[in-house]
């Protein structure tokens, strides 16, 4: 705040003018010292070091999470396609019985859906119906390292499928999935 005190010259000017003197009058003191301010900065430091790194926890946290959900969206609809398949279908044409393979294929009587196959290309599931284009079935947050299909035909048990299907996020490297789904035949 600052204050005009009036005084008169000592010595009368030819124009007869009062003198202000303008001077600072705080109440609070001088301000803040040296030594306040370096420590009030240190602590606002320590204080937003913390802020951030709990924020960044927070962060990677989601990204694992979304990870997963991933990971386990793809492993579903690879399962429900499959089995979409399988319940429609009348016959495996590939892998032969016994000898694995990277291509799931079926044959069945309902026209534009059959033949149809599984394959892994580009690290991707596709589907291809009816000799179509390869359409992939995994999206791009997910890798597929590995698509490996047996085919195995007992005589006192019904047909059966086992397909290992290893997932990569792309989102997070370390995040990694190994299933083996088995489907017996009608």
């Amino acid at each position: 705040m600052f204050i005009f005190k009036k005084t008169k010259n000592k010595t009368k000017s030819e124009y007869g003018f009062i003198q202000h003197q303008i001077y600072s009058e705080n109440k609070f003191g001088a301000g803040f010292s040296l030594m306040e301010t370096v420590l009030y900065s240190g602590m606002l430091s320590v204080f937003l070091v913390i802020s951030i790194t709990f924020f960044n926890s927070i962060a990677k946290a989601d990204n694992a999470s979304l990870a997963r959900k991933e990971i386990i969206a793809n492993q579903e609809m690879v399962d429900k396609k499959i089995q979409w398949i399988i319940n429609q279908s009348t016959a495996v044409t590939s892998p032969i019985i016994g000898t694995p393979d990277h291509t799931l294929s079926f044959s069945g009587l309902v026209s534009g859906v059959y033949p149809a196959s599984f394959t892994l290309t580009s690290e991707k599931v596709n589907l291809s119906l009816n000799n179509g284009t390869p359409v992939p079935i995994t999206n791009d947050s997910v890798k597929v390292t590995n698509f490996n299909v047996e085919y195995f035909d007992a005589v006192q048990s019904k047909p059966t499928i086992k397909v290992s299907l290893n997932l990569q996020s792309v989102i997070s490297q370390s995040i990694n999935s190994s299933t083996i789904f088995y489907y017996v035949l009608p």
